[in-house]
């Protein structure tokens, strides 16, 4: 049996103050339809965003000093990880130092240092804050975990049998259920061979134990890579705009996967499959970004290899509807969804006297993000400021970085915000 319900796309209006042209204008972009197939909720949003729809992003505020000490500057911002209160635990890497920073922005303390000693750290794989408000820092250096309490007492380490090592600064998450996840290539053949390489979450409960693992889904076979060897040096490299499976895993302890073209997510509602669909316009890649794009791999891989040609599918024509995917604090997905490329003039590149410059992209694209809410309704997409990097999000609370005119890194807190309708 098949159940549509349309959602509304017409604004509401306030004591019946707007007419039916008014209600007309404010019409939103998109329709969402909810159907069934089967046990699965199935979510279809169709319609590009126009700019009238588009959620406003708004500084709270940001902290740092470029000409500070080492407990007010940013080098390198890696994790971020933040409380019921809205305060802000940051792994700065190039010190490397864990800050404790208030709900206004302001630094309450530095937790731990480097060291190999009880509660220091030496590099994070990532930092998250456990269901009792407890501090958890993955230390990349010693193998460990180490767990602070919210105001940065040392407490504890875990150190579980991980059979990789992080690869993104959500490396290491806190469960709604209190389990703790951290994300590593799988290398253990009891997972069978088929995993071997890929990306998987293992799940953990407070005393280190483990207690289920989730391996990355792929939707077919994943796409070839570049490949240069010479004198047992092996060189691989992706091709740009190709689709690539991704995922992200879910507060509720559930992946949200997609294969990012088609624009399908699959998620879950409770107890039930949820399959969020997206029907947008392809974006095409400029002929000259292509053709950039292709020089600059050709320069990288006959740097291993000079006879190097070739070897792989070609830079597609079109983008993929999707870039990635990332879940919030509370248990929205976000979709981090392809831009139109903008030209724009570069830096240009240090060359040692004697070397042949490498090829230079004159393309660049904004960071957006399609954000759904955890029953997989759309709520509207967002465009982070150029040169920002979102960390984290809880509802309309946003938090990560931007860089300045002069590549200067500072830890921002955002407010996204949007017309009605969108929300």
């Amino acid at each position: 049996m098949r159940n549509i319900v349309v959602a509304s796309t017409i604004a509401v209006c306030v004591a019946a103050a707007c007419t039916s042209s008014d209600t007309a204008s404010d019409a939103p972009s998109y329709t969402t339809v909810v159907d069934t197939a089967g046990d699965t909720i199935v979510i279809r949003t169709t319609g590009d965003i126009a700019s009238a729809d588009e959620l406003s992003v708004t500084e709270v505020w940001r902290t740092g000093d470029p000409d500070g000490d080492e407990t007010t500057s940013f080098g390198f911002v890696h994790s971020l990880a933040v409380n019921d209160s809205l305060q802000v635990y940051v792994f700065e890497g190039t010190t490397p130092q864990l800050r404790h920073y208030d709900a206004n922005g302001a630094l309450l303390r530095v937790i731990g240092g480097k060291g190999s000693g009880p509660g220091e750290y030496q590099r994070s794989n990532g930092v998250t804050v456990l269901r009792n408000g407890r501090v958890a820092l993955w230390d990349a250096g010693s193998s460990r975990i180490n767990i602070y309490s919210a105001d940065g007492e040392y407490l504890e380490q875990i150190t579980p049998p991980v059979t990789g090592y992080g690869t993104s600064n959500q490396s290491l998450s806190a469960l709604a259920d209190g389990r703790l996840a951290v994300m590593a290539y799988v290398r253990d053949t009891s997972l069978t061979r088929e995993a071997l390489g890929r990306i998987a979450w293992f799940l953990y409960d407070s005393t280190g134990s483990s207690r289920d693992t989730l391996i990355q889904p792929f939707f077919g076979a994943p796409p070839a890579n570049l490949v240069s060897r010479r004198e047992g040096n092996v060189n691989t490299a992706g091709v740009p705009f190709l689709p690539r499976a991704v995922a992200a895993l879910h507060p509720g302890g559930f992946l949200v996967s997609s294969p990012s073209a088609p624009y399908v997510v699959h998620a879950r509602q409770g107890s039930a499959p949820l399959r969020i669909e997206r029907m947008i316009t392809a974006l095409p890649v400029p002929e000259d970004e292509r053709s950039q794009r292709r020089e600059q791999l050709i320069y990288n891989m006959r740097r291993n290899d000079p006879a190097w040609t070739w070897n792989g599918p070609e830079i597609p024509r079109e983008k993929p509807p999707m870039v990635g995917v990332m879940t919030t604090l509370d248990g929205s997905v976000l979709v981090s969804v392809s831009m139109p490329s903008e030209v724009f003039t570069p830096d240009p590149p240090r060359v040692v006297e004697g070397e042949v410059p490498p090829p230079q992209l004159t393309f660049r694209s904004r960071t957006a993000y399609e954000w759904f809410g955890a029953d997989g309704t759309f709520r509207g997409r967002f465009t982070l400021p150029r040169g920002a990097r979102l960390h984290a999000m809880r509802g309309e609370h946003a938090w990560g970085t931007v860089v300045d005119s002069l590549d200067v890194p500072y830890l921002v807190h955002w407010r996204v915000e949007g017309p009605a309708g969108t929300r």
